[in-house]
């Protein structure tokens, strides 16, 4: 949600709206990738059921003179 829109309970509605319509077509797991930076986000999907698995950052990659 754009910080100016925040508060307003539109995460929250869109959140329902998505996990109603895949539970409607049988989905019956859903898994979330989320920046273990970006709390505000986890605490809204922990408020709403889902439980953290495993940490999760996201990060650039460089290109080093070793190969893989």
């Amino acid at each position: 949600t754009r910080p100016d829109a925040r508060g307003q309970g539109h995460a929250v509605r869109i959140l329902r709206a998505v996990v109603s319509g895949l539970h409607a077509r049988g989905v019956t797991q859903i898994v979330l990738n989320v920046d273990t930076r970006n709390e505000l986000a986890r605490s809204i999907y922990r408020r709403h059921g889902f439980a953290e698995h495993c940490p999760f950052l996201e990060a650039v990659a460089t290109r080093t003179s070793r190969s893989i």
